[in-house]
């Protein structure tokens, strides 16, 4: 066999084997990028938050309604606008409890472009984050009865938002994020699947100045949102719950 001439000396017969290796090499990342790009959309029907939020339920009624919200910005396909709908309202009981609601959805969740988390976009508006739990979410659908894992955290700024207690959960696809990693896991399977997954954060806080109250805060947060999926429309408890709320 001829060898090859080069700058550097001459290649021997068997370095062959070593140029072949690297193309194969090659080629299976070349496959590999393929195929973890997903040619299927799969994502829930018939998004209309305007329309599918209930204004009235189970003793609360809207007081307002925001046009925007720094931590929830629509924009679609980026890291730092990665939501295709956004809704932000404020809602009041007989009480006069007072609660935010924020639902962020985006039709594309991919590795680069997902639902932020909203310890990370609290912090980011300069809040001091802290006490970041696990919760549950008990709905009752029917005859039917679904447990959500979600988080309950508490977020303190000297400015005007003081301290809040926030309850959320994150569905990605068919999964429930309880953190960044399970997430990306969730992502990279469904990306060899062939899926980009849709996906929806549901987050309500309240100011909590007395950290004595946050137990029955909390509950008050529990409540609002597991009331708030209890009586929506089914467009949007499929929405909250992906195949969880069909």
């Amino acid at each position: 066999m001829s060898a090859i001439q080069t700058d550097g000396g001459r290649i021997r017969s068997y370095d062959y084997r070593v140029l072949l290796g690297i193309v194969l090499l090659c080629a299976l990342c070349g496959y590999l990028s393929r195929a973890l790009v997903p040619a299927d959309l799969k994502s829930v029907d018939s998004v209309a938050l305007d329309r599918d939020v209930p204004l009235i339920f189970d003793g609360w009624k809207v007081l307002g309604l925001a046009t925007g919200n720094p931590m929830l910005i629509v924009g679609g396909d980026s890291t730092d606008q990665p939501y295709d709908q956004v809704l932000y309202r404020t809602y009041g009981n007989a009480n006069g409890q007072v609660l935010s609601l924020a639902i962020a959805w985006g039709q594309n969740q991919r590795q680069e472009v997902k639902i932020h988390r909203p310890e990370l976009c609290y912090a980011a508006q300069g809040y001091t984050v802290s006490q970041v739990q696990p919760a549950q979410f008990d709905i009752r659908l029917g005859d039917r009865n679904r447990r959500v894992p979600g988080k309950l955290m508490v977020a303190e700024s000297r400015g005007p938002g003081g301290r809040q207690l926030i309850a959320y959960w994150i569905r990605i696809g068919s999964l429930f994020s309880e953190n960044a990693v399970e997430t990306r896991i969730h992502l990279i399977a469904e990306g060899l699947a062939g899926r980009i997954p849709d996906g929806v954060l549901l987050r309500a806080s309240v100011a909590a100045p007395d950290p004595a109250d946050d137990a029955q805060t909390a509950a008050l947060l529990s409540g609002f949102l597991t009331g708030l999926v209890e009586h929506a429309p089914r467009e949007l408890q499929q929405l909250a719950l992906g195949n969880e709320g069909q």
